[in-house]
């Protein structure tokens, strides 16, 4: 078998998974995170996944630009998922991370929600970011 003719046979797999499973996977997670729902575990692994074959196949995409237009759709819907995602997750994880605390006058800082005021904390004072609690 030739090259060529290795390129035409990974590129009908690629396309067959694409059309069967990828495509139709991303389209149901594109609608549920426009309506509003979480991504799930089984959904974060199935975008990484997505991700890993798209890295497979940038090879293949660069050796041949008619397929340029089809990637860039996939890349942008796939942004599109990722960015609607972690902006209604966004909320949950600054909660998780802590509150803003304000340290004197001037410095600001997220802790944890278990420390409390009144608490001796060490912070870095290259980044200004919190520690741990002494």
């Amino acid at each position: 078998m030739t090259d060529k003719q290795d390129d035409v046979g990974v590129f009908s797999v690629l396309i067959q998974r694409l059309e069967t499973q990828r495509l139709p996977k991303l389209l149901e997670l594109k609608a549920r995170v426009d309506q509003g729902e979480r991504l799930t575990e089984h959904d974060l692994h199935f975008l990484q996944e997505v991700l890993t074959d798209a890295k497979h196949a940038h090879p293949l995409i660069a050796q041949y630009p008619q397929l340029d237009p089809l990637a860039s759709k996939l890349t942008t819907l796939y942004r599109e998922i990722t960015e609607t995602a972690l902006m209604q997750a966004l909320p949950e994880l600054v909660a998780q991370m802590g509150e803003i605390t304000r340290m004197g006058v001037s410095l600001q800082l997220a802790v944890p929600l278990f420390v409390n005021e009144g608490d001796t904390i060490r912070v870095d004072t290259r980044t200004g970011a919190y520690v741990t609690r002494v």
